[in-house]
Formats: C-alpha cells, structure tokens, sequence
C-alpha cells in the first residue's frame, strides 16, 4: 500500500521584501571596501533592492540610498516587522571581517 501526502497550495506567497523591513546585503564582491551593506528597503523590483544608507555611529538612516542590482547579490539578513531585536551593525561586521576586512576598514 502506498501513502500519497496531501498537497497544499498557499492561499498567497508572501513577499521576500518589502520596504520599512531592514535588510543586511552580503554582496557577492566586495565594494569600497565593504561586503555587507544594512539598512531599511526603501524599494524593490525585478531589478535590484534600494536601501536607506545607515550611520551606526548615531543608529539611524542618513538621507541617502544604496542601489543594489540582483546579481551582486550573495545572501541577505532580513528583518521583517515580525523580528524584534535584530542589529544589523553586527551582521554588517561580522560579514566584513568574514570577508577579511578589518574594523578600521569598515568605519
């Protein structure tokens, strides 16, 4: 006797992101010297993520945006608003040095 298991179709996919949850970008090559960008999703498309620029000095977004395109991309931390207690600085850390930077490097 064989045992077929139930399929279940999700009444809706929920999205991978979506703008105001916060991100921290794993870049595939590093760029300026960082491999790991965080911040808040600003926008997302078929082409890339745009994410607020964050200063961790003072803990909150500077005015300006990161644009990054899908194919540089290699892994990402995301927080949605389920998510409390994330610190995106120390994934971006944690990253960099994984990437053989420094601390001084990531300032």
């Amino acid at each position: 006797m064989t045992t077929t298991k139930p399929t279940t179709k999700p009444t809706e996919n929920p999205p991978i992101l979506q703008p105001g949850w916060g991100v921290a970008i794993i870049l595939r090559q590093p760029v300026n010297e960082l491999a790991c960008y965080a911040g808040e999703v600003q926008a997302v498309d078929g082409r890339g993520v745009r994410i607020s620029a964050m200063d961790w000095a003072i803990g909150l977004c500077v005015g300006m945006d990161w644009w990054f395109p899908w194919a540089d991309i290699a892994a990402m931390e995301v927080c949605t608003d389920h998510h409390s207690g994330w610190d995106p600085g120390r994934t971006q850390s944690r990253a960099n040095r994984a990437a053989g930077l420094s601390r001084e490097e990531e300032a």
